[in-house]
């Protein structure tokens, strides 16, 4: 559960207790104002109702408070991930709740009846950067450091793209994960995260399997015009089969990868990235967002965990530009939960939070040059500046794990 946490007199906590007033609750335990809809992007802070051990649930539910974020009402007992910024909780015949504040890891001992207590949970996500440093596609110790450096307890993190097969890599010194060397390379690795309170997800490129190595989700590489996307964009795909052609076709194959993936480890342990209005590689599609709204709505019958989107601003790798196009009808057309990458800062990043245009916002290059960003983002204290010409060499210290904490 939660380490020592702060205790305060509740209401009757039952199915139907108004979660809107969450907000309340949390600014009477801070003392301190908090406008109607204020969120702070970094550290969501909820006040949520607790019951003793033992009690069986009565039914499943699922609502929102009004801080935008998700709550599941999953059954007690259950080890299921519904994602960073969301609680796993269970209703009880008395009305009571349960809450874990690592979702994926339910916890009901040490729980008292009508007792609140104050979470805090980051809506501030890793995104998958490669780093081109696992030598002969082998994760190396000194991933153990870097990842753990920009683990906070609760935060997600999502590894750089890990290949599935010899075929499958792009660049040199990518990890993979085809291979039980590398399985168990990864594990401290994944260990280290977790040992820090944090949640990881792997992101693999031409998904063809799942391995044990212990990472706690699977994010499908369905962007940036690899594999996946040059099937979906009309531009490049010039199949004549049942997998070219139509746009049902074009979106056949990544939806197949992603109905194998669940049938293999489950929906909620699926995601998936997708950059419908890309033009890597001079790839791209004629009508991003109806490519975009499409995989969305396909999506929603999977009930997959999160859809992780790139804005529309970053056309090229690294380039933002200036573009028509927004994510919201794709965020509103997609039913789960919804993560953002590309350019934000601070401030946009918490305004997007705000609008409830999406969950959860992804930082790259921000993040990697900033190992405890999460508190540089909550304090807002200056940034370390990145270094573009350490990004992708081998070196397993300069520009990896010798960025400076405040």
């Amino acid at each position: 559960m939660v380490d020592n946490p702060i205790a305060i007199d509740s209401p009757n906590a039952s199915i139907s207790w108004d979660l809107g007033n969450w907000a309340d609750v949390t600014d009477e335990v801070e003392g301190h104002d908090l406008e109607d809809g204020e969120i702070d992007l970094l550290a969501v802070e909820t006040a949520v109702a607790v019951e003793q051990p033992n009690v069986s649930p009565v039914q499943t539910n699922e609502v929102r408070d009004n801080s935008g974020l998700r709550v599941g009402l999953k059954k007690h007992g259950q080890s299921e991930v519904i994602g960073t910024a969301a609680l796993v909780v269970s209703s009880s015949p008395d009305g009571g709740v349960v809450v874990a504040s690592n979702p994926g890891r339910i916890e009901s001992s040490g729980l008292y009846k009508e007792k609140l207590y104050l979470v805090k949970l980051s809506r501030v996500v890793l995104a998958p950067l490669t780093r081109q440093r696992s030598y002969n596609n082998i994760p190396q110790p000194h991933a153990i450091l870097y990842y753990s450096q920009r683990t906070t307890k609760g935060g997600l993190l999502i590894s750089e793209a890990t290949g599935v097969s010899d075929t499958a890599q792009g660049y040199p010194d990518t990890p993979g994960i085809w291979t039980k060397e590398q399985v168990e390379a990864w594990k401290p690795i994944v260990d280290a995260v977790h040992a820090k309170g944090g949640i990881f997800f792997c992101q693999l490129w031409h998904v063809g399997r799942v391995s044990s190595s212990g990472f706690d989700v699977v994010e499908i590489h369905g962007a940036h015009d690899y594999l996946l996307e040059q099937f979906m964009e009309d531009q490049v795909n010039d199949q004549t089969d049942e997998y070219g052609g139509s746009l049902q076709n074009r979106c056949r194959f990544p939806l197949e990868i992603v109905e194998a993936t669940i049938n293999e480890i489950g929906a909620e342990k699926v995601e998936i990235r997708l950059s419908p209005f890309a033009s890597y590689m001079e790839a791209g599609d004629s009508d991003p967002e109806a490519l975009g709204l499409y995989m969305d709505q396909s999506l929603n019958k999977y009930k997959i965990l999160y859809c992780h989107m790139v804005e529309p601003r970053m056309k090229a790798v690294e380039e933002k530009g200036e573009t028509p196009h927004t994510l919201l009808p794709l965020r509103k057309a997609f039913n789960g939960t919804f993560i953002v990458a590309g350019g934000h800062d601070r401030e946009d990043g918490n305004k997007a939070i705000a609008n409830n245009y999406t969950d959860l916002v992804a930082y790259g290059r921000l993040f990697f040059a900033n190992p405890d960003f999460p508190k540089r983002f909550e304090l807002d204290a200056p940034l370390n500046k990145y270094n573009r010409e350490t990004f992708y060499i081998p070196d397993p210290v300069v520009g990896y794990t010798d960025y400076l904490f405040l």
